[in-house]
């Protein structure tokens, strides 16, 4: 049984607990109560990164048509350019994307590069000011069949205040479809390679999750975890990083006038190469 399209935004979530590999931010600045965290781009930078998602779903319920485990893997390379700095320090990020991969229970396809970009207006803090979606999916796709990190890239957000080495702050981050997640974000560390600051940022998860679809309630516990370490001038991943989320709920409704009852788990992974 495929995952009900409803809770297919689960990617939405793990594209969250990714994000931090994708831009990172500033070291702009030390304070005697820590670090400043700003985004902080160049007119012309561009860097890309290859994303995977790793998901697996299993159904066990009392009604075997809708039992069974799920398989899929998608694989696409995301393409940032700064095309504009304003003066409040705001920066204006076009995101296009190539080669996109799919496999599904075994079956892999190759999409075609959909024509979709976005313009995305982004704060020094992280905060999405404005976002223009232009182009579409390729002749005979479904935007729903492809990764969300392609139809709706998401940011992470950063402190107002300065804040120190082991520091933390939470984001509230809504989901269509399983209403907003709680991203608890901690400052691990900073360092410099080849000559470039670099900064080590980790974010979890813990919380009630709940979702409906198909007639069918999901009540449990999402959790996930992930790190990455991104050199701090253009956010790009220094190494490669990958980061896990679980969802394990139980499963009540009615689906055809036949009383549903089980369990429903949703492994999912995602690793990111610079």
């Amino acid at each position: 049984m495929l995952l009900p399209k409803p809770l297919a935004t689960l990617k939405s979530a793990a594209a969250l607990l990714i994000v931090a590999g994708l831009l990172a931010p500033s070291q702009r600045g030390v304070h005697a109560a820590g670090m400043l965290l700003r985004y902080h781009f160049v007119v012309g930078q561009q860097f890309s990164e290859t994303e995977t998602d790793f998901d697996t779903a299993i159904f066990k319920t009392n009604v075997a048509s809708l039992n069974g485990t799920t398989q899929e893997t998608d694989r696409y390379i995301a393409n940032f350019r700064v095309t504009k700095v304003f003066p409040d320090g705001s920066s204006l990020l076009r995101i296009t994307y190539s080669d996109i991969w799919i496999t599904k229970n075994g079956t892999t396809t190759q999409y075609p590069t959909p024509s979709i970009v976005h313009q995305i207006r982004l704060s020094p803090t992280g905060i999405v000011i404005g976002r223009i979606t232009t182009g579409s999916v390729a002749y005979g796709i479904v935007a729903n069949d492809l990764p969300t990190g392609v139809t709706s890239p998401q940011f992470n957000e950063y402190p107002q205040a300065h804040i120190a080495k082991g520091g933390t702050w939470d984001q509230q981050a809504p989901i269509p479809g399983m209403g907003a997640l709680v991203l608890h974000w901690r400052l691990q560390a900073t360092g410099f390679m080849a000559g470039r600051p670099t900064i080590n940022v980790g974010v979890a998860i813990n919380q009630p999750f709940h979702a409906t679809a198909s007639g069918m309630n999901f009540d449990g516990r999402i959790t996930g975890s992930g790190t990455a370490i991104s050199f701090e001038d253009t956010g790009a991943n220094v190494v490669p990083s990958r980061q896990q989320l679980t969802i394990n709920a139980e499963v009540s409704g009615v689906v055809n006038g036949v009383t549903v009852h089980g369990t429903w788990t949703n492994t999912g992974a995602t690793g990111i190469l610079p």
